[in-house]
């Protein structure tokens, strides 16, 4: 993976860059822990150089309720039929994972795998219960040494 230079990074932070560049930057944040990291660096640099917000609740409340509003999404951004994709691909997945859990349940797998579980604890048990046994022999011949 190719990494944004610092110099990039501080000219997002400065609002230097075109509106395709930004973009870019953004996106590459979502995915790179590396430049996420120099870009709150660059923040932290240049914080003083950022204009100050005066209102800082109101702000954060505003932003909030935008988030939370479904009706804050962009029309052009919804799928022609008038789904959204994402929720559509969401419900799509739980469908399958649901069907998936269907098919291995009435195959017995869950059973199988119940059983192979049991089975190991059980051997576990028997381990420890040989463990047990192993160290009060121990202690019984302990005792019968004379003691000098």
């Amino acid at each position: 993976m190719s990494h944004f230079a610092r110099e990039q990074w501080s000219a997002y932070v400065q609002n230097r860059l075109s509106g395709e560049e930004r973009r870019r930057c953004e996106e590459h944040l979502y995915i790179c822990e590396h430049c996420l990291t120099v870009y709150l660096e660059c923040v932290e640099r240049e914080g003083a150089a950022l204009p100050e917000l005066k209102k800082e609740d109101a702000f954060t409340e505003a932003v909030m309720r935008r988030v939370l509003r479904p009706e804050g999404r962009h029309p052009e951004r919804l799928h022609p039929e008038g789904g959204d994709r994402a929720d559509r691909r969401t419900l799509l997945h739980y469908t399958a994972a649901a069907a998936v859990t269907l098919v291995l349940m009435s195959s017995g797998m869950f059973q199988a795998l119940l059983a192979d579980v049991q089975h190991i604890q059980r051997a576990e048990a028997a381990h420890s219960l040989s463990d047990r046994l192993m160290e009060k022999a121990v202690a019984a011949i302990e005792s019968l040494r004379p003691k000098t």
